[in-house]
């Protein structure tokens, strides 16, 4: 080196690779969870109108429509981005990271109206007789904290792994 130059160091580079493929296969998880739920969705619907007609309303088709719709574009979106994640694509870290940031701001939504709902909802269900006053307390904290965990953790994680620079370079 000459007079007055100096090298510049690179810092240190951190592979995420491996992190890149454990996230994109929990991905394609998820969308295998949410691909099942869609013949379990038909199959509840087949079994509601095989049921005895006396006992209880058949469950209605076009009420399961777009829960089997919702779960269908879930399934596709995981699926998607796990391979993507897999194969570190660009597109899919920011797709990712943007879809992350809403998961955590409709779940943080979710989580707070599940909490002032939820006291009169099994309340008055506990009244009428439908479940045990015991379980009351149960479903509020279990349900509370699956949802906490769920819509929180999977954002966090997301944004954890995605937001680094070392993932950027990766991809």
């Amino acid at each position: 080196m000459g007079d007055g130059e100096e090298a510049i160091q690179a810092p240190d580079f951190t592979d995420r690779k491996t992190w890149l493929v454990v996230f994109g296969i929990l991905e394609i998880i998820f969308g295998a969870f949410c691909a099942l739920l869609v013949p379990i969705m038909v199959l509840s619907i087949v079994a509601s109108s095989a049921l005895d007609k006396s006992s209880s309303a058949p469950m209605s088709i076009t009420v399961m429509i777009p829960g089997i719709l919702f779960y269908l574009v879930l399934a596709v979106w995981f699926i998607w981005m796990g391979i993507g994640s897999i194969k570190a694509r660009r597109w899919a870290r920011v797709l990712l990271l943007v879809s992350s940031w809403i998961w955590l701001v409709v779940g943080i939504i979710g989580l707070f109206i599940m909490v002032v709902l939820m006291p009169d909802v099994c309340g008055k269900m506990a009244e009428v007789g439908q479940i045990p006053p015991q379980l009351v307390t149960v479903m509020k904290y279990g349900m509370t904290g699956l949802m906490a965990f769920f819509f929180r953790g999977n954002s966090w994680s997301a944004r954890a792994l995605l937001w680094r620079a070392e993932c950027k370079i990766n991809m």
